[in-house]
């Protein structure tokens, strides 16, 4: 039987089929962590093109330092998200809502391949890239970082 409630407890992340906020059913859990989430989901309530990313930060009312630092978090990602939004390299923001337990950001997927797949892991691998592959990786995230950088973002989350 699907879960179509929007309220999950504290320490319950969605599961595939849960339908949230009444429009967006998961379709895959991508990364569950303590305080976020991420779901491959579809938007219920379009024809086509409703593959769309979800993120879920938890709202920890009851513990003030947690929720403070989620919900600094989530305003910081959906203002950077804004000022993004003629990027093609960034997502778009399609949606944004908060429930009981949870402040959630809907935004376009963009569809590839993880570095970690891309990026040859040592230098016998048999797909080691050339100077040339190099090259053209740094410019398109050199390019990406410098827009970010012209904005005043700083990306948190490179490794």
């Amino acid at each position: 039987m699907m879960n179509t409630t929007t309220q999950n407890h504290l320490t319950e992340t969605a599961e595939i089929g849960d339908i949230l906020s009444n429009r967006y059913r998961v379709l895959q859990i991508i990364k569950s962590g303590v305080e976020t989430q991420v779901y491959l989901t579809e938007d219920i309530s379009l024809l086509h093109d409703n593959v769309c990313l979800l993120k879920r930060y938890q709202y920890h009312s009851k513990q003030a330092h947690l929720f403070k630092l989620n919900k600094r978090l989530f305003e910081t990602e959906l203002n950077y998200l804004r000022l993004c939004e003629d990027w093609d390299q960034i997502p778009k923001l399609l949606d944004n809502f908060e429930d009981e337990y949870t402040l959630s950001l809907i935004e376009e997927l963009i569809e590839g391949d993880l570095l970690s797949k891309l990026i040859p892991s040592n230098i016998n691998s048999p797909n080691c890239w050339l100077e040339l592959n190099i090259l053209e990786f740094l410019s398109d995230i050199l390019e990406t970082l410098t827009y970010l950088n012209e904005k005043d973002i700083i990306h948190g989350d490179l490794n």
